[in-house]
């Protein structure tokens, strides 16, 4: 029986190579980005303010880049940087987005939780298709540094 030696692991949602190069995890990460921009694109479509879409924007696309960034974040280069740069601008100029930090300064913004900060997490949001509204419930956690559920409505 041949023994595979396999290149790529995808280990907690992070791709890791057998050369631990980040471009496998950043190519995946910039195609899942932009396939969730056509589906806020299609929410806008449907009516949703910019507010509510910045909100999901960070919920859906921004939480997704910053997963595990601490890990891979001194291995991108500054092509990978303006390529995630250039996501976040496509999202503000198609009116996705309102506008966001740069790459670098997210990187630099990284370190440990404070525990005596004001955390707060977001329980419960509740987008209504038809009337663009948001409706969340605001609680204070000392132990998560956010907690997101999106329910969307159909009626």
């Amino acid at each position: 029986m041949p023994v595979f030696q396999i290149t790529t692991a995808v280990v907690l949602g992070v791709y890791l190579t057998n050369t631990l190069a980040s471009a496998d995890h950043v190519n995946h990460l910039l195609t899942i980005g932009n396939q969730r921009l056509f589906l806020l694109s299609q929410l806008k479509n449907r009516g949703l303010t910019l507010d509510s879409l910045h909100i999901i924007y960070l919920v859906l696309i921004q939480s997704k880049i910053t997963y595990a960034l601490p890990a891979f974040a001194g291995q991108l280069s500054l092509m990978d940087l303006a390529r995630f740069d250039a996501l976040a601008r496509k999202a503000k100029r198609c009116g996705l987005a309102k506008t966001m930090p740069t790459m670098q300064q997210t990187i630099d913004n990284i370190g440990p939780c404070e525990q005596d900060t004001d955390i707060v997490s977001f329980d419960l949001m509740y987008f209504d298709l038809k009337s663009s509204k948001a409706e969340f419930q605001r609680h204070r956690h000392s132990d998560f540094k956010a907690e997101i559920m999106l329910t969307v409505s159909h009626e």
